[in-house]
This record gives C-alpha cells, sequence and structure tokens, in this order.
C-alpha cells in the first residue's frame, strides 16, 4: 500500500472516530443500549418513600427546621440524621424532587426519540406526522393523568374536613358546604391552569401538590423542544439542550425545573447515540470501571444532600459546603436546585450500570413505583388528619405550634411513648410511622386502582372519541 493511499486512510478512519452520527445515519450501525425501565419504576417508587419521609421529619421536629435542613455540624448542631449521605434517608424529599423532574423528562421523551432517531425508511413528512400525532396525544393525556386525581382526592378530603369539622392546614372550614365546594372549586380550578399568577402555587388543602403545576409546565418545556428541534441532527440538539439548561437554570428565576425535564430528554438523546459505548465502559470488570461508578455515584450522593440555604453565608456555616458560597450571586433561583440538578443528572443514567439496579427491581420497590403518584397526593391529607391526632396521643412535643385538630385535645397523651433515642428517630416517632406508613401505603393502594388507573383509561377513552380509535 503506497504511503498517500496509507495516509488518506489514517485520516479517514480518525475522522469516523470523531464524528457524531447524524439523522440520516441509520440508528442499527450503532451499537445499542437495550431499554429497561424497571428499575426506574423502583427508583420512582424510592423517591416517593423519601418525599414521605421527609415531610414527616419536618412536621413532627418543625422547631427544628434548620437541624434537619442543614448541613452536620451546623451551629455546632451534630446529629446522625445529618450526616453525608445518610441524611438522604431523612432529608432526600429535594432530591426526590429533583429525580422525578428527570425522571418524567427521561421517560416521557423515550417514543418521541425513537421516532426522531429511526432509520430513514419512512419519508421526513411521514414522520413528523407520527412525532405531532404522538405528541398532542401525550399533551392531552397528560393533563388528565396528573390533574384529575388531584380534583379527586382534594374533593375528598375537602368533604372530610367539613363532615369532621376539621381544620386544612392554612385556613378553617366555611359554615356551609356550598361555600366550601365554591372555595375549592375555585382553588382547584386556578391550579389547573398552569399559566395563572395571582393564586399560590400551594394549595391550601394539600401544599404538597404544588410539583403538580410545574410536572406538566415542564412536560410542555420538554414537549416544544423535541418539536423544534426534531429535524435538527444531533450535534445541534446537544447544543441546544446545553443552552436550554444554562438559560433555565442560572438566567431566568422560575425556570430551573425545566433544566431537569431537558436533562432527562438529553439523557435518553445521548443514550440512543452513545449508549451501547457507555453499556460496554461501564459494565466492564477493570478496575478503571469500578473506580469511575463509585466516583461519580459518590460525587452525586454528596451534592444530593445540599444543605437548604439562600445565603453565602448560610453556605459557609455549614461545614464541607462552603464552596457553594459563590452560588447564591450567580443565579437567580434557589441555589439548592444547581447541586441537585448535578446530582440527579448524574445519578439517575448510572444507576442502571450500579448493583442498585437488581434491588430497585424487586417486588417491593416496584410496587411503590406503581403507587408512587398516589402516595405523592395523599400522605400530606393522612398526616394533616389521622397522623396529627396520631402524634399527640404517643405525647409528642408540638414545639412552638399547637395540635391541629383541637377537637381530639383528649386524645394528648393517652399512649405515651418514650422520647428517647437519637434526633429523628425517637421511640415515639418511629412508633408512629409503624402506624402511619402501612395505612398511607394501604390508601394509596386504593386511591391508584380507584383514581389513578381509571383516570389513565378515561383520556384515553375521551381520545378514542375526540380523534377516532384508529389514534
Amino acid at each position: 500500500m503506497s504511503k498517500a493511499k496509507r495516509t488518506k486512510r489514517s485520516k479517514t478512519g480518525s475522522q469516523t472516530l470523531v464524528r457524531l452520527p447524524n439523522n440520516h445515519q441509520s440508528t442499527i450501525d450503532r451499537p445499542q443500549m437495550s431499554l429497561d425501565t424497571s428499575h426506574l419504576q423502583g427508583l420512582r417508587g424510592v423517591a416517593s418513600l423519601l418525599v414521605y419521609i421527609h415531610h414527616h421529619e419536618l412536621w413532627a421536629h418543625n422547631a427544628a427546621y434548620d437541624t434537619i435542613e442543614r448541613a452536620f455540624g451546623y451551629r455546632q448542631r451534630h446529629h446522625f440524621i445529618t450526616l453525608p449521605f445518610i441524611r438522604l434517608v431523612f432529608n432526600g424529599g429535594h432530591f426526590a424532587t429533583a429525580v422525578f423532574f428527570v425522571l418524567s423528562g427521561y421517560v416521557l421523551s423515550v417514543k418521541p426519540l425513537t421516532i426522531i432517531n429511526c432509520p430513514r425508511t419512512t419519508s421526513s413528512i411521514e414522520n413528523q406526522g407520527r412525532l405531532a400525532c404522538y405528541i398532542s396525544l401525550a399533551i392531552f393525556r397528560r393533563w388528565f393523568r396528573l390533574f384529575i386525581p388531584v380534583f379527586v382526592t382534594t374533593f375528598t378530603y375537602m368533604s372530610l374536613l367539613y363532615i369532621f369539622g376539621l381544620h386544612a392546614s392554612g385556613h378553617s372550614t366555611q359554615a356551609a358546604y356550598s361555600l366550601e365546594f365554591r372555595r375549592w372549586m375555585h382553588e382547584v380550578l386556578n391550579f389547573s391552569f398552569i399559566f395563572d399568577r395571582t393564586t399560590s402555587p400551594w394549595p391550601s388543602y394539600n401544599d404538597h401538590l404544588w410539583s403538580v403545576a410545574i410536572e406538566f409546565k415542564g412536560s410542555l418545556a420538554m414537549y416544544t423542544c423535541l418539536t423544534v428541534l426534531s429535524r435538527s441532527t444531533i450535534h445541534y440538539r446537544l447544543v441546544s439542550y446545553m443552552l436550554l439548561v444554562v438559560y433555565f437554570l442560572f438566567l431566568v428565576t422560575d425556570g430551573w425545573f425545566c433544566a431537569f425535564f431537558i436533562a432527562g430528554l438529553s439523557i435518553r438523546d445521548l443514550e440512543i447515540v452513545f449508549g451501547g459505548y457507555v453499556t460496554s465502559m461501564m459494565q466492564g470488570k477493570a478496575w478503571t470501571s469500578v473506580l469511575l461508578k463509585f466516583l461519580l455515584s459518590s460525587f452525586g450522593l454528596y451534592m444530593a444532600g445540599v444543605p437548604t440555604c439562600l445565603s453565602s453565608k448560610c453556605f459557609r456555616m455549614n461545614p464541607g459546603w462552603s464552596f457553594l458560597s459563590p452560588l447564591p450571586s450567580l443565579v437567580t433561583c434557589d441555589p439548592k436546585w444547581v447541586p441537585l440538578f448535578c446530582a440527579s443528572v448524574l445519578f439517575v443514567p448510572l444507576v442502571r450500570h450500579t448493583w442498585l439496579k437488581r434491588p430497585l427491581q424487586s417486588s417491593i420497590f416496584q410496587y411503590l413505583g406503581r403507587n408512587s403518584y398516589s402516595l405523592y397526593l395523599i400522605h400530606g391529607p393522612v398526616l394533616r388528619t389521622f397522623g396529627d391526632s396520631l402524634y399527640a396521643c404517643v405525647s409528642w412535643p408540638y414545639g412552638d405550634r399547637r395540635m391541629l385538630h383541637t377537637r381530639f385535645d383528649s386524645w394528648a397523651g393517652f399512649l405515651p411513648i418514650t422520647m428517647s433515642g437519637p434526633f429523628g428517630m425517637e421511640g415515639a416517632f418511629l412508633v408512629v410511622q409503624a402506624i402511619m406508613l402501612p395505612i398511607s401505603l394501604f390508601i394509596s393502594h386504593f386511591v391508584t386502582h380507584t383514581v389513578d388507573g381509571p383516570c389513565v383509561r378515561l383520556s384515553k377513552m375521551i381520545v378514542d372519541v375526540l380523534l377516532g380509535k384508529e389514534q
């Protein structure tokens, strides 16, 4: 072989190694990553459980908010539950929310990206039609999937509050049921209109539902991004993803959540293009693969425990987090979402390559995953009604607030339980959880089968009526 030919061949090979595939190259020519998302459902179940625990810790220790939300050693407070990594079990609600958003962006983009990246065996116009049809149906169903369960659960809660004369957090019941119903209707309808800027994003009947509207907003941002970039090459899509993340996370005040959805979308797009290479590298038994997974996982989980701070001074007061002190001056949103973004974007795609994948596919975590949305919907109302009275029953000290349901004051101290034990794991707290968790899981299971599932079928039925069953 002549020197000129060898040089030409070498250049061609080098160009092949660094060239990113574009939309006009067949995806079957690239190493593919098999799409098994069962572990993601388990991860969603774990995340819902972390939200549940976090809210119960804050409810029971409302006077010690700073201790729970800050790092180990903050103001010389040294508690076991605030140690790095361990704190995620007791204060992992923020990280769980970040994981929810990234998972939503990932899962919702699977089908559209499959259409966008499919081999060009069909015409571009036909693919665009398929994509437009799928996204239109997905947006339609998404609203029903998210908001109808909110209507049903808050209506039930509102009715129970009125019937039994209880008090929802933030306001008392009206004099007549018709007035109560009217107030509820006004609140939930405004809540379902995601462009409303005149009312509080935290519904008074269940303030934990604030992220439902954000889920729908983030979904719209992601679907819009997919539609706009559907005819772009992978080069331009990746650049656009990065620019959008910077815009949403650093340049605007109330767009941080969109960055998480775009990140989930970009993770799936990168998996389609480079998934096979990443799998071969991560699943190797070489010490470099093991070390890389350990370092990335450790860094992600450490960042997931970021303390809730709004100022540089606060970060400096939290041992191990002073390196984030410049962050409040660099962003306009709540600074904690930046490290949580890094943590969730690292952890979600990495978990499939670690030993955590098998436990997440077990029946218990799959069960939690199937009921995760229902548990999210009902754990707040259950805590504010039955849980509040149960904490009083075991003589739980209420700190700087009184028992919410004063008509059950006679329950206070009925079955006193010792308060001994580490902070956040007191004997009385654990006894309450031994009762509350099974009750919450039972109710969430019931809601999944009577509300959540029928809502999915209802949205499909309406689509069939409006657009025809062939859709």
